[in-house]
């Protein structure tokens, strides 16, 4: 913060803190409407149906992961080691799904970990345009995926002008953002943030070049191709129709849900509301919805006290190794 930007008064934190709350209650209220809608033995039958298909959403996870952390390593100039580099996304992906902060409260346990490696402004930067890419790529094939679903599916004329609306602005909006990452600006914000996490600002503002970037969507394309084996373990686990054209659509539907009500911490309430709704939609039994929402939302919960329990492993080492 420079001496030109007047400091976050107490009565905006407390807002925002206030804000966080109402919209936590909200979250929980919708969790609990969802659930009461339905007879708790059915949800536990269905729950243990799924049960068996819920380890292989934690291998996709894993899997998507692996190629997350690849394609940072192609943003950090291969300049950190790739097993060192998937710890580091382990335990901020962890904390990204575990802390209530839209998805990005692992991020400054990642700059910290990155600039024993690299530069500050570099590891700023190479977050930032990680960041960008993955939501652009994201944007793009949640609005590609929906409009596929739309000629596969006999949906209600309110839900398609919605549909409609997303995906015109949703492909706008991820176009614009990998248009971005090709600009000096995030190289400009990636120094202006290390200067104030206590770096020099060494780097200079390199553009990233077109080339570059489209063997980095490559990457990224990947990952949200290996993220939607999630509902084919899922639906195949409920014995469910898990063909391309649902997969898709259900994968799509639920990162179009999950990109609206970002404010929402974690999601909670949204997801399960998205699943039910989405179920009913398909002619799916709302049980079975009930519990796929379970088993993604134990598969965040699993995967993010894995990424916690690695930081306290690694801690647990360094103190007993200091070299």
């Amino acid at each position: 913060m420079t001496d030109s930007e007047p400091p976050i008064g107490p009565g905006r934190r407390a807002a925002k803190r206030w804000i966080d709350r109402g919209l936590l209650v909200i979250g929980v209220g919708l969790l609990i409407f969802v659930v009461s809608r339905y007879s708790l033995d059915d949800i536990a039958d269905a729950c243990a149906i799924v049960g068996p298909a819920f380890a292989l959403t934690l291998v996709v996870a894993f899997g998507w992961t692996l190629v997350n952390t690849r394609a940072l390593q192609l943003l950090l100039d291969n300049a950190v080691g790739f097993r060192a580099l998937l710890a580091i996304r382990l335990i901020g992906d962890g904390y990204n799904s575990l802390l209530p902060a839209a998805g990005v409260g692992g991020e400054p346990f990642k700059v910290r970990q990155l600039t024993a490696s690299v530069p500050v402004g570099h590891a700023v930067t190479a977050l930032i345009r990680d960041r960008v890419i993955e939501n652009g790529v994201g944007l793009l094939v949640t609005a590609g995926g929906l409009a596929w679903g739309l000629s596969c599916f006999a949906l209600p004329s309110a839900l398609r002008a919605g549909l409609v609306t997303y995906i015109a602005i949703g492909a706008a909006a991820g176009l614009a953002s990998l248009a971005l990452v090709l600009t000096p600006l995030p190289g400009k914000l990636g120094r202006t943030l290390g200067r104030w996490l206590g770096g020099t600002g060494e780097i200079e503002h390199v553009p990233l070049p077109a080339g570059r970037l489209a063997h980095l969507l490559l990457w990224y394309a990947l990952s949200r191709f290996v993220g939607m084996f999630e509902f084919v373990a899922l639906l195949w686990g409920l014995g469910l129709p898990h063909d391309p054209a649902t997969v898709v659509f259900c994968y799509c539907f639920h990162h179009a849900a999950g990109f609206i009500s970002f404010a929402i911490p974690a999601g909670l309430g949204v997801f399960e509301g998205t699943t039910v709704y989405l179920f009913s939609l398909l002619g799916f039994p709302g049980p079975l919805g009930v519990a796929c929402a379970f088993a993604r939302r134990g598969r965040m919960v699993v995967f993010g006290v894995l990424g916690a329990a690695l930081h306290v492993f690694e801690i647990r080492s360094r103190a007993r190794d200091p070299r």
